[in-house]
């Protein structure tokens, strides 16, 4: 018998009890009101250790998202130990080797062919200083490089400056 089933009968077996006059149809209606009781108090029991494996696996999900963003967290910091050398070697070694034994900026190796060539990075950007249409507007406010090298770069070539931009120098390797 389904729970909701048992609850029917219960609450008839209550309606017949409280009309009934015979003290032997009560006393069998009372041993009926007893099993079924019995057997939703049973149901009762079934249900709560669903509830209680339902909430344990629950709780083992969230322990293996909790270990996965840990692992998530890791990762994305050794991907950015891993950019942060990628850069170094580069913007800076590369570059400094190609200069000491290259000729003029290029340097063949056994595996590629190697040439330095200058390029500009934004340096220090003072955003107060800068127009709006450098200015990305979001939830929060951030500078739009894209626009703001593009336009100092061309700014550059007439030995102009932007305000609040400052552009750095630096040394790139392609390899191909």
């Amino acid at each position: 018998m389904t729970t909701n089933e048992l609850l029917e009968n219960i609450t008839m077996i209550q309606e017949l009890m409280e009309t009934e006059q015979s003290d032997e149809k009560l006393a069998s209606l009372k041993r009926a009101f007893d099993e079924l009781e019995k057997a939703l108090k049973n149901k009762l029991d079934n249900i709560d250790e669903v509830l209680l494996s339902l909430e344990t696996r629950k709780n083992i999900i969230q322990a293996k998202m909790d270990v996965l963003i840990k692992e998530t967290d890791r990762l994305r910091t050794r991907r950015k130990i891993l950019d942060n050398t990628k850069r170094y070697f580069n913007g800076i070694l590369m570059p400094n080797i190609i200069k000491e034994i290259g000729k003029d900026g290029k340097l063949k190796t056994s595996t590629a062919n190697y040439t330095s060539y200058k390029t500009y990075e934004l340096g220090d950007v003072d955003i107060s200083k800068l127009d709006k249409k450098y200015i990305k507007e979001e939830i929060k406010v951030k500078i739009d490089k894209r626009t703001l090298k593009k336009d100092a770069l061309a700014k550059i070539k007439n030995k102009e400056n932007i305000d609040g931009c400052e552009l750095k120098e630096s040394w790139r390797t392609r390899r191909s």
